[in-house]
């Protein structure tokens, strides 16, 4: 009966495109399309084509904000255009978790170039978002995968890296 009522709760919230009382679901407008996210390059921030994803803060303003990762940031970053007014800026690379010296060279690429675009005086705040399991154990696609001590020593190498250009550093596990 239980699972019943649940699977009946999860296609009404379906059918009606989220739960409109929840505040992110205001802030988006209810668009929980996952493509849409993908729509900017980075190639005005990388100078570089590639599968990358971006958000690129609207012309004039000056983001506080910088989204790192790889696609759960990407994901992250519809509901973060809800509830940021002053902007963010998000740079990502797919299955690249954005931490310093990590993975495949096009990952540490992202890390440099995202570090490197956190140096602006206007950046305050730089969030860490991926999918941080399947790098702590390895990812087994890649052939660059490292090992827990890796993913550790990059993750206190990127965070403390941050912190030492001044940024406030949040990491959404």
């Amino acid at each position: 009966v239980g699972m019943t009522i649940m699977g009946i709760l999860g296609w009404n919230t379906f059918q009606r495109n989220g739960l409109e009382f929840r505040s992110a679901a205001k802030g988006i407008g209810h668009d929980f399309s996952f493509a849409r996210n993908y729509i900017e390059s980075c190639t005005p921030i990388t100078h570089v084509k590639g599968d990358d994803w971006c958000h690129l803060s609207k012309a004039g303003t000056d983001p506080e904000y910088l989204l790192v990762g790889d696609s759960h940031a990407n994901a992250f970053s519809t509901v973060m255009g809800g509830w940021l007014e002053s902007g963010f800026v998000q740079l990502g690379r797919g299955e690249c978790p954005g931490l310093i010296n990590y993975g495949r060279p096009e990952c540490v690429e992202i890390a440099r170039i995202a570090h490197d675009y956190a140096k602006r005086p206007y950046i305050h705040t730089v969030i860490l978002a991926s999918r941080w399991p399947i790098y702590f154990n390895g990812f087994s696609r890649d052939r660059h995968a490292n090992d827990q001590f890796d993913f550790l020593s990059s993750l206190k190498v990127t965070i403390d890296a941050y912190r030492n250009i001044g940024k406030k550093v949040i990491f959404v596990y």
